[in-house]
């Protein structure tokens, strides 16, 4: 009987217990649930980049930095004027937008810039993920760094990586399931070709046959080969064939997320990739657009803003006519 009594007592306690454990919250899935989630939700796989270029800042706003002159110094002023302006962007294209791909090199020169932003998007918009795109590669001991700092200080969800180095340099960002290591395999860079499509040799582990094909095939079978805690991503560019879309969804399988870089400024066509690059459940890739959204506007209009969440539901609406073709 009292064991009877004790049970009825700890019951709501227990079944709260079982609700964190069975149950987790928006905030803690892996990545690429998160982002997955993010894509039904938005019914988008249009990918925001945040890329700050003083140069392009609205007038506006760049222009308050003269009334101020006595009080702050240079730098702190267009800090603040670019986390403002970065700020409109993000609360204007966050209903269109599966994710915020910050690009790394462009908060460098503006102190505390990076945090403030991440924070903000956690803050008010917790359930959109955060690439920090920084491409970076080094010896596993470095990367360590790396992963403690983009991870538990700027709270980054996942992280560009170039795994040219091999597969102890993308590691440390492999082992935390529930982070994101997204690896830098074919880019849309004039020169990368030079590198990227040299012709290699490689040999299947599983039927130990040997083929010749290019290094950025070969990288890409050896990051499915690493990803065994389905937490990997692979960056691919929209400019390549029909065929190699399709051979890259047939390698990578059905679940693995790709990031296509290169449309918008770069040019890229999403119909040219999405119908054959896109999984059968019409996701599996990302497309990120960056200047194609942030500068869609003359500097002097002061109705920028209206420019920029356009922009964003107009590559939305544009992405998903590709990706929902008929003719897939």
């Amino acid at each position: 009987m009292i064991a009877i009594l004790c049970l009825f007592l700890l019951a709501p306690f227990l079944s709260n217990s079982m609700e964190t454990v069975f149950n987790p919250t928006k905030e803690n899935l892996p990545f690429y649930l998160k982002l997955e989630q993010q894509v039904k939700e938005k019914n988008s796989i249009l990918c925001v980049g945040l890329d700050p270029d003083w140069e392009k800042i609205p007038n506006d706003i760049k222009n308050l930095i003269t009334m101020n002159q006595n009080t702050l110094n240079f730098t702190t002023q267009k800090t603040n004027i670019i986390k403002s302006f970065l700020i409109t962007v993000i609360d204007r294209t966050a209903k269109q937008t599966c994710a915020f791909k910050i690009q790394y090199a462009c908060f460098l020169s503006y102190p505390g810039l990076l945090e403030k932003i991440v924070n903000y998007i956690k803050k008010d918009h917790k359930d959109i993920p955060v690439i920090l795109d920084c491409k970076i590669g080094d010896i596993e001991n470095t990367m360590q760094f790396y992963v403690d700092y983009f991870f538990n200080t700027i709270k980054a969800d996942a992280v560009t990586v170039n795994p040219y180095m091999g597969q102890d340099v993308a590691k440390a960002f492999m082992d935390d399931p529930q982070k994101g290591c997204i690896g830098l395999i074919q880019s849309s860079n004039p020169s990368g070709a030079e590198v990227q499509n040299s012709i290699v040799s490689y040999t299947n582990p599983i039927t130990n046959q040997t083929s010749n094909i290019t290094l950025w095939q070969k990288m890409l079978l050896l990051l499915t080969h690493w990803n065994q805690k389905n937490n990997i991503g692979a960056v691919i560019s929209g400019n390549l064939s029909p065929d190699y879309y399709k051979w890259i969804r047939n390698t990578v399988g059905q679940d693995f997320f790709v990031l296509v870089p290169g449309v918008g400024a770069q040019g890229a066509d999403p119909e040219k990739f999405l119908t054959y690059l896109i999984n059968e459940k019409r996701s599996g890739v990302i497309v990120n657009v960056s200047r194609g959204i942030l500068y869609n506007y003359d500097i002097n209009d002061p109705a920028w803003y209206l420019k920029i969440e356009a922009a964003a539901l107009q590559y939305k609406e544009a992405f998903n006519n590709a990706r929902f073709n008929e003719n897939f």
